[in-house]
C-alpha cells in the first residue's frame, strides 16, 4: 500500500511529517486509519504546520487540487519561485487546459 510505504519512508527522516488529505473520503475510509484530514490543504494548515516563510514546496496533482495548493501557498506567503508543481491526472483534464 502507498500510504504504508511512504508513512515507512517518513519514519526514517529526520523532521518528516506525513498528513494525509482526502478531498473527499470515500464512504469505507475512517479518518486516523485511511486519511488524516477530510479536504483540501488551506492556508491556515500550511501556515500551522509547516514553516512556509522558509520551505520550498513540491506538488503534483490534477488541476483542481494544484489550483487549492498554489493558491493555499501564495496566500500563506511562500514566495512563487518556492513552488514547484506538476500536473498529473486524466489526459482530458489536461486537454482541457
Amino acid at each position: 500500500m502507498q500510504q504504508a510505504h511512504v508513512r515507512a519512508l517518513a519514519a526514517r527522516g529526520r523532521d518528516v511529517r506525513v498528513t494525509d488529505f482526502h478531498q473527499t473520503p470515500l464512504a469505507d475510509e475512517v479518518a486516523g486509519r485511511d486519511y488524516d484530514i477530510a479536504g483540501l490543504i488551506t492556508e491556515e494548515w500550511l501556515l500551522a504546520n509547516t514553516p512556509a516563510t522558509t520551505a520550498d514546496y513540491y506538488i503534483c496533482g490534477p488541476r483542481p487540487f494544484l489550483r487549492a495548493a498554489v493558491s493555499a501557498l501564495s496566500l500563506a506567503g511562500v514566495a512563487s519561485d518556492r513552488i514547484h508543481y506538476e500536473f498529473f491526472g486524466p489526459a482530458d483534464e489536461l486537454l482541457a487546459a
